[in-house]
């Protein structure tokens, strides 16, 4: 009951900024999965955000309906330490692959941007530490939009 609480209080005070300060980079071909893979990995070694254990992988549907499945998802978890220093970073050096911004969520426990590239979007998402409830983590997800 306390996460279907806690589900709903997030719902309620989330809110969206669509960021306007992408840099200019030409639209990049469609990426393969383990493009994306390869992207993320480059980019966290150079942010120098080490890699932590598995991220949490959500059942459900991509913006089309189907069904998730290993092929449309790529999930990374840094390690436990740093995480609001690691976030910053790691939307940062995506920025530099050029990944562009697409949205910004300022939520209660946590602040979450997606980024978009070669018809994938990746979330970077820092969950704030709240109360013994969490611990400060990141991780990233990302779909393929043609999911």
């Amino acid at each position: 009951m306390k996460s279907v609480a806690l589900a709903a209080v997030a719902a309620a005070l989330w809110t969206v900024v669509v960021s306007g300060d992408a840099p200019a980079f030409p639209e990049s071909g469609p990426l393969s999965r383990s493009d994306v893979v390869a992207e993320i990995d480059s980019a966290m070694a150079g942010a120098e955000v080490g890699r932590g254990g598995a991220a949490l992988l959500v059942a459900g549907t991509g913006k089309h309906g189907r069904p998730l499945t290993k092929d449309c998802v790529v999930t990374w978890a840094a390690a436990d330490e740093g995480a609001a220093q690691a976030y910053s970073d790691a939307v940062a050096a995506l920025r530099r692959q050029g990944w562009r911004p697409a949205k910004h969520l300022a939520l209660e426990a946590s602040e979450n941007t997606s980024l978009v590239k070669g018809g994938w979007t990746i979330w970077v998402n820092h969950h704030f530490k709240v109360q013994r409830m969490t611990s400060d983590s990141l991780d990233l997800f990302a779909t393929d939009d043609s999911c």
